[in-house]
Protein backbone atom coordinates (compact mmCIF):
# COMPACT_ATOMS: atom_id res chain seq x y z
CA UNK A 1 0.00 0.00 0.00
CA UNK A 2 1.20 3.66 -0.96
CA UNK A 3 0.75 6.58 1.08
CA UNK A 4 -1.64 7.89 -1.64
CA UNK A 5 -3.47 4.94 -1.19
CA UNK A 6 -3.91 5.15 2.42
CA UNK A 7 -4.30 9.27 2.66
CA UNK A 8 -7.38 8.26 0.07
CA UNK A 9 -8.50 6.12 3.08
CA UNK A 10 -7.85 8.42 5.42
CA UNK A 11 -9.91 11.11 3.38
CA UNK A 12 -12.92 8.55 3.00
CA UNK A 13 -12.37 7.60 6.80
CA UNK A 14 -13.23 11.14 8.02
CA UNK A 15 -15.58 11.78 5.32
CA UNK A 16 -17.30 8.54 7.20
CA UNK A 17 -16.44 10.12 10.41
CA UNK A 18 -18.54 13.20 9.84
CA UNK A 19 -21.44 11.23 8.55
CA UNK A 20 -22.00 9.34 11.43
CA UNK A 21 -21.33 12.54 13.68
CA UNK A 22 -23.98 14.53 11.80
CA UNK A 23 -27.05 11.74 12.17
CA UNK A 24 -26.13 11.34 15.72
CA UNK A 25 -24.55 7.62 15.56
CA UNK A 26 -21.14 8.23 17.45
CA UNK A 27 -20.72 9.85 21.11
CA UNK A 28 -19.00 12.71 21.39
CA UNK A 29 -16.03 10.84 22.92
CA UNK A 30 -15.74 8.41 19.88
CA UNK A 31 -16.00 11.88 17.59
CA UNK A 32 -12.87 13.57 19.70
CA UNK A 33 -11.20 9.66 19.59
CA UNK A 34 -11.32 10.59 15.35
CA UNK A 35 -10.81 13.82 15.12
CA UNK A 36 -7.87 13.57 17.02
CA UNK A 37 -6.68 10.23 15.27
CA UNK A 38 -7.04 12.30 11.80
CA UNK A 39 -4.72 15.10 13.57
CA UNK A 40 -2.01 13.00 14.47
CA UNK A 41 -1.65 11.08 10.97
CA UNK A 42 -2.04 14.44 9.26
CA UNK A 43 1.17 15.94 11.75
CA UNK A 44 3.27 12.58 10.77
CA UNK A 45 2.48 13.18 7.25
CA UNK A 46 3.62 16.96 7.44
CA UNK A 47 6.83 16.04 9.79
CA UNK A 48 7.95 13.40 7.56
CA UNK A 49 7.00 10.37 10.42
CA UNK A 50 5.80 8.42 7.52
CA UNK A 51 6.41 4.34 7.27
CA UNK A 52 8.39 3.18 3.93
CA UNK A 53 5.39 1.33 1.81
CA UNK A 54 7.15 -2.23 2.78
CA UNK A 55 6.51 -1.20 6.28
CA UNK A 56 3.21 -0.40 6.17
CA UNK A 57 2.33 -3.77 3.61
CA UNK A 58 4.03 -5.75 6.43
CA UNK A 59 2.04 -4.19 9.58
CA UNK A 60 -1.35 -4.78 7.28
CA UNK A 61 -0.92 -7.52 5.79
CA UNK A 62 2.00 -9.87 7.31
CA UNK A 63 1.56 -12.67 9.83
CA UNK A 64 1.15 -10.61 12.77
CA UNK A 65 -0.29 -6.98 10.65
CA UNK A 66 -3.93 -5.88 11.40
CA UNK A 67 -5.99 -7.62 8.29
CA UNK A 68 -4.61 -10.97 10.39
CA UNK A 69 -5.56 -9.41 13.36
CA UNK A 70 -9.01 -11.37 15.15
CA UNK A 71 -9.99 -7.37 16.79
CA UNK A 72 -10.07 -6.26 12.80
CA UNK A 73 -13.41 -5.03 12.63
CA UNK A 74 -14.83 -3.93 9.17
CA UNK A 75 -17.40 -0.65 8.65
CA UNK A 76 -18.90 -0.15 5.62
CA UNK A 77 -20.20 3.32 4.65
CA UNK A 78 -21.56 5.27 1.93
CA UNK A 79 -19.84 2.01 -0.77
CA UNK A 80 -16.42 2.82 1.56
CA UNK A 81 -15.00 -0.03 3.29
CA UNK A 82 -12.67 0.78 6.57
CA UNK A 83 -10.95 -1.72 8.95
CA UNK A 84 -10.47 -0.70 12.13
CA UNK A 85 -8.54 -2.01 15.54
CA UNK A 86 -11.43 -2.98 17.45
CA UNK A 87 -14.29 -1.36 17.92
CA UNK A 88 -14.11 1.99 15.80
CA UNK A 89 -13.09 4.82 17.73
CA UNK A 90 -13.18 3.38 20.73
CA UNK A 91 -9.84 2.66 23.08
CA UNK A 92 -10.88 -0.62 24.33
CA UNK A 93 -9.96 -4.14 25.50
CA UNK A 94 -10.83 -7.69 24.63
CA UNK A 95 -9.92 -11.30 25.85
CA UNK A 96 -7.14 -10.78 23.62
CA UNK A 97 -5.81 -7.29 24.74
CA UNK A 98 -6.29 -3.88 24.07
CA UNK A 99 -7.63 -1.88 20.93
CA UNK A 100 -6.79 1.50 20.08
CA UNK A 101 -9.94 2.08 17.37
CA UNK A 102 -7.88 3.01 14.97
CA UNK A 103 -8.03 3.39 11.07
CA UNK A 104 -5.38 0.72 10.86
CA UNK A 105 -4.14 2.08 7.30
CA UNK A 106 -3.58 4.83 8.50
CA UNK A 107 -1.93 3.96 12.07
CA UNK A 108 -0.04 1.70 10.02
CA UNK A 109 1.38 4.35 8.09
CA UNK A 110 2.83 6.70 10.61
CA UNK A 111 6.54 5.14 11.74
CA UNK A 112 6.28 6.19 15.08
CA UNK A 113 3.21 4.26 15.46
CA UNK A 114 3.11 0.99 17.54
CA UNK A 115 0.13 -1.47 18.02
CA UNK A 116 -1.53 -1.99 20.83
CA UNK A 117 -0.94 -5.67 20.93
CA UNK A 118 2.67 -5.65 20.97
CA UNK A 119 1.88 -7.40 17.05
CA UNK A 120 3.96 -4.61 15.69
CA UNK A 121 6.06 -1.79 16.50
CA UNK A 122 7.81 1.70 15.81
CA UNK A 123 9.68 1.73 12.76
CA UNK A 124 11.69 4.81 13.74
CA UNK A 125 12.25 6.44 17.50
CA UNK A 126 9.58 9.22 18.49
CA UNK A 127 11.53 12.39 16.96
CA UNK A 128 13.59 11.12 14.88
CA UNK A 129 13.96 12.91 12.04
CA UNK A 130 14.35 10.98 8.77
CA UNK A 131 16.58 11.05 5.52
CA UNK A 132 20.48 11.16 5.76
CA UNK A 133 22.45 12.39 8.31
CA UNK A 134 23.98 15.35 8.52
CA UNK A 135 27.33 16.25 7.54
CA UNK A 136 29.10 17.40 11.15
CA UNK A 137 31.02 20.97 10.54
CA UNK A 138 34.45 20.97 10.15
CA UNK A 139 36.59 19.72 12.99
CA UNK A 140 34.30 18.28 15.12
CA UNK A 141 35.52 14.68 16.34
Amino acid sequence: MQLIDVARTVTAGTATLVQLAVRGELRREHVWLGVRGAGRYARAVASGDVADDEVIDERLYGQRGCKNCPARTITSEGGYVASWCGTPLVEGRDDLGPTCGCLVEAKASVASEACPRGRWVASVLAGRQRGPTPTPPVGSP
